[in-house]
């Protein structure tokens, strides 16, 4: 799990003595307008967003995924492009939801690198807080740089890599299919600025080694984290505690998914349900999935 050591004669790319160091905290005011767009952006039923009310439960990654980049392009030096870093996993710990024009500061330390035989998975972990201090979320982001060998392991792993082969109560509890818009990229570039070059053109998706531009991992997420709320919470967004997703194959605008979800037998610290993702061809695109949905 944790990646090979070092081997005999290589780089090492990075200083291990950064690993754990936090960034200053930076600044994200919540705006009702895009607290909307996202929600449309991502399938969620408009009312309550719309409204002001409320905030999707994954739009918390905006804060993070505003901070947690640069620490990584500071620890190697490079931008995310050229080490070829795709979203490889992403695990979202709610404490409490982040509530309509609210200011959240968020800070983040790459925790973790640890080098595989295909490429270098970096885990960063990130801290959001309300003005006074309280703790909103925490969140464990890895991305994958394909390719790219960092010389060594070192530092932590994410808690859901502790989890993985938990075991589920069969058969499962619900089957959600989701529809992805042909347009959804597109939407979620515009709502949430996260503009990525292979999620909008096809030469820079090829380059990518995709066949078509992809869908973001993190609004894959969102439509992952709806599914889940409906087969286990009710519908109440505000039931969704925990979200953890493992992105093994890439979404496509226009696929349908069927998230499978199931209860889990082990107790499991901060999780209660698992799930898998396929798409219309049986591939699996989340595999390793769990949540926690509050009674």
């Amino acid at each position: 799990m944790a990646g090979r050591p070092g081997r005999p004669g290589a780089v090492v790319t990075f200083d291990p003595g950064r690993l754990g160091v936090w960034s200053g905290a930076e600044h994200f005011d919540v705006r009702p307008t895009q607290v909307a767009a996202y929600a449309a952006a991502t399938n969620e039923p408009a009312g309550p967003y719309r409204e002001g009310k409320l905030t999707p439960p994954v739009f918390a990654l905006l804060p993070a995924i505003d901070v947690y980049p640069h620490e990584i392009e500071r620890l190697f030096g490079r931008t995310l492009s050229s080490l070829g870093s795709v979203h490889g996993e992403h695990d979202l710990l709610i404490d409490e939801p982040i509530g309509p024009l609210t200011t959240v500061t968020t800070r983040a330390a790459v925790t973790g690198v640890h080098a595989k035989a295909s490429g270098t998975a970096v885990v960063v972990q990130t801290e959001s807080r309300t003005n006074g201090g309280g703790l909103v979320n925490t969140q464990y982001a890895v991305q994958f740089l394909r390719g790219f060998d960092a010389g060594t392991s070192a530092g932590t792993v994410p808690p859901s890599w502790l989890a993985r082969d938990a075991i589920r109560n069969e058969p499962p509890a619900a089957n959600v299919t989701l529809r992805v818009h042909p347009d959804q990229s597109r939407r979620y570039a515009e709502a949430s600025g996260d503009f990525g070059d292979y999620t909008l053109d096809d030469a820079a998706a090829h380059r990518a080694g995709f066949p078509r531009p992809i869908l973001h991992g993190a609004c894959t997420m969102a439509l992952v984290g709806r599914a889940v709320t409906v087969a286990c919470g009710g519908g109440d967004p505000a039931r969704l505690r925990r979200l953890a997703v493992r992105f093994s194959a890439p979404c496509f605008p226009g696929d349908e998914l069927t998230a499978t979800v199931w209860e889990l037998r082990d107790a499991v610290p901060r999780a209660n349900v698992a799930f898998e993702v396929t798409d219309q061809e049986g591939r699996k695109v989340i595999t390793k999935g769990l949540a926690e949905v509050s009674a």
